[in-house]
């Protein structure tokens, strides 16, 4: 796909989410403990996989403990998220599993080693949450740094929360290999600007000196000829997709109106914090965000055709 791109003379982007999950598989391999309780789940998940007779028996036991018929998930390195899937889906049967095991020859897990379990998964979710938004078919480049810098904060705080050495090294072995990974992105103009020009994040990802860089950025594509002759979409086609764009666009300042996942919801809660503070003052009109909205909008005419 990447040679097909180079071939056409068409800009690559990286896939984000298969950073993730590189991120995440070399992270929980860098704590043995964490890949000791892993490798034992996908055991029990084969067990289950390769027998029907073990499925009714653990089907016989959730009857019992009132619980509904949950198979056991299997973790599959060709799968996104599904270690996230594997453990969740461990803790959620996890009653009848410790039941079965007292009575059939299969590895029963240590109370230390749920623990371990229900660290991960908080860990994991967090990724889940991200792979889940940045797969959607309507996500936008835009929202790309904003995820990422959110997924950090949060990485962060649960460096510090962990009292388990083994979750605080994994936590941290994550947080610095994700900041490797995408320690360029604010370098590549069709995030960054695609990020500044976005009315729900505007420059609040960004430090002040590549706040200017961006700028810059935006006004050289502004002026350039090449860009700004380029063939474009009729009037009455561009208003038919700015009026249909209008009605999926959430409102300016904020990220959703959706139920909200819990990376969104704190996304919005910081995007929100800040939408006040920008509506406050006189706008002053030699300021460079000033001159840049009326270079986009004389821009923006010449695209449409109106004056």
């Amino acid at each position: 796909m990447k040679r097909g791109m180079r071939l056409t003379l068409l800009n690559d982007l990286d896939c984000a989410v298969h950073k993730f999950q590189i991120v995440i598989k070399h992270g929980l391999r860098s704590q043995e403990s964490i890949e000791d309780v892993k490798q034992k789940c996908k055991k029990i998940a084969t067990h289950f996989n390769h027998s029907t007779i073990a499925q009714k028996q653990l089907e016989k036991i959730q009857d019992r403990l009132n619980q509904p018929h949950l198979n056991v998930f299997q973790d599959c390195v060709t799968r996104w998220n599904s270690t996230f899937y594997m453990f969740d889906r461990f803790l959620k049967i996890k009653d009848a599993l410790s039941l079965y095991a007292n009575d059939n020859n299969i590895e029963s897990i240590l109370p230390e080693e749920w623990k371990i379990i229900e660290c991960c998964l908080e860990v994991l979710k967090l990724f889940q949450e991200a792979t889940r938004e940045m797969s959607s078919s309507q996500v936008l480049i835009s929202s790309v740094i904003p995820i990422i810098q959110m997924l950090l904060k949060k990485l962060d705080y649960l460096t510090k929360q962990r009292e388990s050495d083994a979750i605080r090294l994994a936590v941290s072995n994550l947080k610095s290999q994700f900041s490797v990974k995408f320690s360029s992105l604010e370098d590549n103009n069709f995030y960054a600007i695609s990020t500044y020009l976005d009315p729900c994040y505007k420059h609040k990802f960004f430090k002040p000196v590549t706040e200017e860089k961006i700028k810059d950025e935006i006004i050289k594509i502004v002026n350039d000829p090449v860009v700004t002759d380029s063939p474009t979409m009729s009037p009455a086609e561009d208003i038919k997709k700015m009026k249909m764009g209008d009605s999926l666009d959430p409102e300016p300042g904020t990220y959703s109106k959706c139920k909200k996942t819990c990376l969104k919801s704190d996304l919005a809660m910081m995007l929100d914090s800040s939408s006040e503070d920008e509506g406050e003052g006189e706008p002053d009109n030699s300021s460079p965000d000033v001159f840049l909205r009326k270079e986009l909008v004389i821009y923006r005419n010449k695209k449409t055709g109106f004056r």
